[in-house]
């Protein structure tokens, strides 16, 4: 997916992700993915590396790296744990799409 590989960019790239702008749609991107960049903005806001992160799991810090990865695998109670690690807890919502 496009949007996946550009968001990996910032991701990657240790920045902050783009703000959406006022008044235009919202994109969606998979439920993996939205967890990964929660993680990540999480980790920007609070100044923790992979290495704090994996320190703070008792987990190596190619596990933390591969946590981020949007493209790989991750199972979700993982990436629960690491955001509640980070003061945070993930919430899902089911939305009927608009006919």
């Amino acid at each position: 997916d496009a949007l996946v590989a550009a968001l990996s960019f910032y991701v990657d790239g240790g920045r902050p992700l783009p703000a959406s702008s006022p008044g235009q749609p919202m994109a969606t991107v998979p439920v993996l993915v939205a967890l990964k960049l929660a993680l990540h903005e999480a980790m920007l806001a609070q100044g923790v590396s992979n290495v704090d992160l994996a320190k703070r799991a008792g987990a190596d810090e190619k596990s933390v790296r591969r946590m981020r990865d949007l493209f790989h695998a991750t199972k979700v109670d993982s990436l629960e744990t690491a955001l509640q690690l980070l003061g945070r807890r993930a919430e899902v919502s089911v939305l009927e799409d608009a006919p």
